[in-house]
């Protein structure tokens, strides 16, 4: 049975007998792609520490189950696929309206998560796009984003209301997902 359903996962043709140092291999390989992982899911969840999150969760996924990982050509897009379902399971949880790319930018990560493969740096676009906020809108994502602040906390700190906050926090958020997806298509923000 199990054989069928690693099979069906298109795991079939991973080694059952790995031994440590392949197993130290494994996890050193999913160490070098830890940005590409976190900014895969971080395009989805579009909060930082809910990515790092989620690259710890793949990280165990590795570790506990080892013997079902694909090695070489395979890893990728096995990393990739974990990646995006534990990312939109973390959106399900977070329950919050958040700013989703289209397909097409989805796809343009998947081939930017290859790696050296083509295509934009997410971290590039973001931190362009980042640069080009101002003002208010900047101070206040930064504090919630950046520091972990709650909503309330900002507005005592800036001196608006909570809902003024929260606007401006979705205005942001709203502008830099259009920026950023401006970049990765490949069109000028």
């Amino acid at each position: 049975m199990r054989s069928l359903l690693r099979k069906s996962r298109g795991l079939d043709s991973v080694d059952e007998g790995m031994n440590p140092s392949e197993r130290i291999a494994l996890v050193q390989a999913v160490t070098r792609h830890q940005s590409m992982i976190q900014a895969y899911a971080y395009a989805i969840v579009r909060d930082f520490h809910a990515a790092e999150d989620i690259f710890q969760e793949v990280a165990v996924i590795v570790a506990e189950h080892w013997e079902s990982v694909p090695a070489g050509d395979g890893l990728i897009p096995w990393l990739r696929e974990t990646t995006r379902r534990k990312a939109l399971e973390a959106l399900r949880k977070m329950r919050r309206s958040s700013i989703v790319l289209s397909d097409s930018v989805f796809e343009k990560l998947a081939d930017s998560f290859k790696p050296g493969g083509p295509g934009p740096d997410l971290k590039e676009a973001l931190a362009s796009c980042l640069s080009r906020l101002e003002g208010p809108s900047r101070a206040i994502l930064e504090a919630r984003c950046g520091q972990g602040l709650a909503g309330d906390v900002i507005a005592q700190r800036v001196g608006r209301t909570i809902q003024s906050v929260y606007s401006i926090l979705k205005r942001a958020r709203v502008i830099l997902a259009q920026c950023v997806e401006k970049k990765l298509a490949g069109g000028v923000p």
